[in-house]
């Protein structure tokens, strides 16, 4: 976005953004005219709520990247890594609730919160190019308190890349692969911060974990990537599934249900297949992604962002290629596709989430269109919830990826939308509430 229309968006505040009526363009009617609004809203038209301008940081060859890994919504607040700090807006005003100072940037973050309201979050020492992520701590969302925090040895410690954190209601974790040698894991006691392992398994060198009901921990042992389960008391692991030897990267793509991103490549940025896996160890379908889906996965990440599941079904969307994308979902168990969904000319589908049984989907605007926000339900019908006028430079522009690096929530007439990426040339809001709500 320019600079100059950047700024006089942020200047508007909470300013309300009126309907373009009559001048929508035509390819964009025939594209709502397949959705209809919720029943339970009385109006879709958005508006930005409340904004929050990203911070001013060192820029350079010299200057350390800052960012803002982290995005949890509560039922008050909006919680969102910010530089050095963890920081709480209110959901009503946008005021800042509350903020947690660190010694530097964080590092990595739980992607999910456990059913306490608990995340965990890993970030550097010294506010330095550079610096080593060497401290950790889980924070009460509630309370906008640590409930714990520890340093971690700085042996094989790196400056952040592909670290992985994960929360569950018993422990939290930690994990990262090593520069050139061995990486590092460790986990933790959810509710004492005690020691539970400090090392990877036996027979591994590196380590990451994804949470959720139970902790999974992707293992490079050997020459073979494994996935298996922790024990929250003694930190044993019982493997469960061992990726195929021609295997150079993965990733835990789901934890539940179990969904593995598998690389054959010594060289490519990401994965090729996602593979789905019983509790038993046993692969039930796999998907050929390659150049055709949107995951998330990467070789600088340690999760996929982009892939969204229920215990039954599995979400993608296709890459944007041609102009315009779709949504397709998948069953699980069998890899059949039980629906697909196509967006309109010149637009993007970017799913964000699960609302029981049916999927969130953002719509992300375009030179001349605003954003769009579908429910898109079990059979594959939409129904609109969010609408943006249509403006020359909407004012969320790419606050939504595709890569969906940070989590956008949609909840009750308000979408909430954070970015976590690097902020030295990052000329939009750091968060933005759209809502329908007047």
């Amino acid at each position: 976005m320019a600079g100059g229309v950047v700024a006089a968006l942020l200047g508007l505040g909470a300013t309300l953004w009126g309907t373009s009526g009559s001048q929508e363009p035509a390819r964009q009617k025939a594209a709502d005219a397949r959705v209809k609004p919720s029943p339970s809203q009385t109006s879709t038209a958005a508006a930005v709520g409340w904004q929050v301008p990203t911070p001013a940081v060192g820029t350079g060859p010299d200057a350390r990247i800052q960012s803002g890994d982290g995005s949890w919504l509560t039922s008050t607040t909006y919680v969102v890594g910010t530089p050095d700090a963890v920081t709480a807006y209110r959901r009503d005003t946008g005021k800042q609730a509350w903020s947690i100072p660190l010694s530097g940037n964080i590092c990595g973050a739980s992607r999910t919160q456990n059913a306490a309201g608990q995340v965990a979050v890993a970030w550097a020492r010294e506010k330095k190019l550079r610096a080593h992520c060497t401290e950790f701590g889980v924070v009460d969302l509630a309370t906008g308190r640590f409930l714990w925090r520890t340093s971690l040895p700085r042996k094989n410690a790196t400056p952040g890349l592909r670290i992985s954190v994960a929360v569950t209601s018993d422990v939290a974790a930690v994990g990262w692969p090593g520069q050139g040698g061995p990486g590092a894991s460790a986990g933790f006691a959810l509710s004492t911060g005690k020691p539970i392992w400090a090392a990877p398994a036996k027979g591994c060198t590196s380590e990451a974990h994804a949470g959720g009901k139970e902790l999974l921990t992707l293992s490079m042992c050997g020459q073979r990537y494994k996935v298996g389960t922790r024990d929250p008391g003694t930190g044993a692991v019982t493997w469960r599934y061992t990726a195929p030897a021609s295997t150079r990267d993965a990733w835990i793509a789901s934890a539940s249900p179990l969904i593995v991103a598998l690389s054959a490549s010594d060289t490519a940025p990401g994965e090729e297949r996602l593979v789905s896996v019983s509790d038993q160890g046993r692969e039930l379908a796999t998907w050929k992604t390659g150049e055709k889906y949107e995951t998330g996965c990467g070789y600088t990440r340690a999760d996929c962002g982009a892939v969204i599941t229920t215990p039954t079904t599995l979400y993608l969307a296709t890459r944007n290629g041609s102009g315009s994308n779709s949504v397709e979902a998948y069953d699980v168990r069998t890899g059949a596709r039980t629906w697909q969904y196509t967006a309109g000319d010149d637009r993007t589908l970017v799913p964000l989430h699960t609302d029981g049984q049916d999927l969130i989907v953002s719509m992300l605007p375009s030179t001349l269109d605003g954003s769009r926000v579908l429910r898109l339900g079990p059979d594959g019908s939409a129904k609109l919830l969010m609408r943006m006028p249509d403006e020359v430079t909407p004012p969320d522009d790419e606050l939504v990826d595709s890569g969906l690096r940070a989590q956008a929530y949609y909840r009750d007439g308000t979408l909430y939308m954070h970015h976590a990426g690097s902020y030295e040339f990052w000329g939009g809001p750091m968060v933005m509430k759209l809502t329908t709500a007047r």
